[in-house]
C-alpha cells in the first residue's frame, strides 16, 4: 500500500532492515488507529472512489481531516437514513475527507525539499489555493480569488483517480459483512500479508493483539498478580499419612525499613543508660561481669509452731 516494491518477500526484507519511510509511518499509524476505532465501535467509515472494484482507499477516523480543515472528531455523527456529520467548529454541514500528507496524493517528494513544512502544507485546488481557502459549504468558492469551486490538482495514491471522484461511506459491521467486505481483524492494514503486518507493527511499536487476546492477557496478568499474594499449600497429618488439603497462606511482602542506622561505636543515650544498669543483651560482653549484681546468702529466722526455724534466703548486697 505504501511501498514501492511489488514483491512481497522484497517488501518484508525492506521492512525488517529499514522499515517504512517517515511519511508512510504516520499514514500507517492513522490507518491502524482508525481500523481499531471501527472494530471497537462497529461503524466502518472509508473513503472510496466511483470504481467500487478498487476497494477502500483510506480508513477514516478521529485523526482524519475534513475539507473544512477540522478533524473528524469535531464532526457530529448520527447514523440514520441520511448521515448527519455537521461540524461543531464551523458551518461545514457534511464531513468530506481530505488527505493530510503529500504521500497520500502521490506527492511524496515534497517532504524531501529543503524548507518544506508539513504543518503548513495543504492539498490545493487548480487555482493554487488550498482547500482551507475555500468556503466549507457548496459550491466551495475560493475566498482568495474568483474560483467558483474547488477542483483538485492531485490524485489518490491508491486508485489514481481525482479527489472529485471520491466520496465517504458509513457502514455498520453487518452491512459490510453482507457486502462481503473486510471486517474486524481483516479490516486492519496489511491483513492479507500477516508477516509484513507484524513486522510493520513492530517498527511502529503498535499492539498487534486482537481485542479478545488483550482481554485474555489482562485476565492472565490479574491471576499472576493474585498468585504473588496468595499461595495454596498444605499438609495435614492423617490416618494414612500426610494428606493434602486446600489452605490459604498469605505472603506479606517485607516493608522497607526507613529507620536511621545505629552507630554501634556510639549508641543512643537511652541504650547507654540501659547498659549502665546492666540490662542483659545490651552493650559489650566485656562489661557484663562488672555490671552483674552479686548475691550472698544470709541466715534469717522464720517462725514456726513452737519456736523458730533457721533458713538461708539470698539477700541483695
Amino acid at each position: 500500500m505504501f511501498f514501492q516494491a511489488n514483491n512481497e518477500q522484497t517488501i518484508l526484507q525492506c521492512v525488517q532492515q529499514i522499515g517504512p519511510a517517515v511519511g508512510a509511518q504516520q499514514m500507517l499509524k492513522w490507518e491502524f488507529k482508525h481500523a481499531q476505532e471501527a472494530i471497537d465501535s462497529g461503524v466502518y467509515i472509508t473513503w472510496v472512489c466511483d470504481d467500487q472494484s478498487k476497494g477502500d482507499c483510506f480508513r477514516i477516523g478521529s485523526q482524519s481531516n475534513c475539507f473544512c480543515g477540522h478533524r473528524f472528531s469535531s464532526h457530529e455523527l448520527i447514523l440514520k437514513k441520511a448521515q448527519k456529520t455537521n461540524c461543531k467548529d464551523c458551518k461545514c454541514a457534511e464531513f468530506k475527507f481530505m488527505p493530510r500528507r503529500p504521500e497520500e496524493i502521490g506527492q511524496g517528494h515534497l517532504p524531501r525539499r529543503k524548507g518544506f513544512d508539513i504543518n503548513v502544507w495543504r492539498p490545493s485546488c487548480k487555482c493554487k489555493h488550498t482547500h482551507e481557502q475555500h468556503t466549507p459549504v457548496k459550491p466551495f468558492k475560493c475566498k482568495a480569488c474568483g474560483c467558483g469551486q474547488f477542483v483538485s490538482d492531485f490524485a489518490c495514491i491508491n486508485c489514481e483517480m481525482k479527489y472529485e471522484d471520491h466520496f465517504t461511506v458509513f457502514e455498520l459491521e453487518k452491512e459490510r459483512k453482507a457486502a462481503k467486505k473486510a471486517i474486524r481483524e481483516d479490516f486492519m492494514p496489511l491483513a492479507t500479508s500477516p508477516e509484513i503486518q507484524q513486522e510493520v507493527m513492530k517498527k511502529l511499536k503498535l499492539d498487534g493483539r486482537t481485542a479478545e487476546e488483550r482481554f485474555l492477557e489482562e485476565i492472565k496478568r490479574g491471576d499472576q498478580e493474585e498468585s504473588k499474594q496468595i499461595v495454596l499449600t498444605l499438609q495435614e497429618d492423617g490416618a494414612g499419612g500426610i494428606a493434602q488439603r486446600p489452605q490459604v497462606q498469605y505472603i506479606i511482602e517485607r516493608k522497607q525499613n526507613f529507620a536511621p542506622k545505629q552507630n554501634l561505636a556510639k549508641p543512643e543515650k537511652s541504650i547507654q543508660l540501659m547498659q549502665q544498669r546492666g540490662i542483659a543483651g545490651l552493650g559489650n560482653t566485656t562489661n557484663q561481669t562488672a555490671n552483674t549484681v552479686t548475691m550472698k546468702p544470709k541466715t534469717t529466722s522464720v517462725p514456726k509452731a513452737g519456736g523458730f526455724m533457721k533458713s538461708s534466703v539470698p539477700k541483695m548486697q
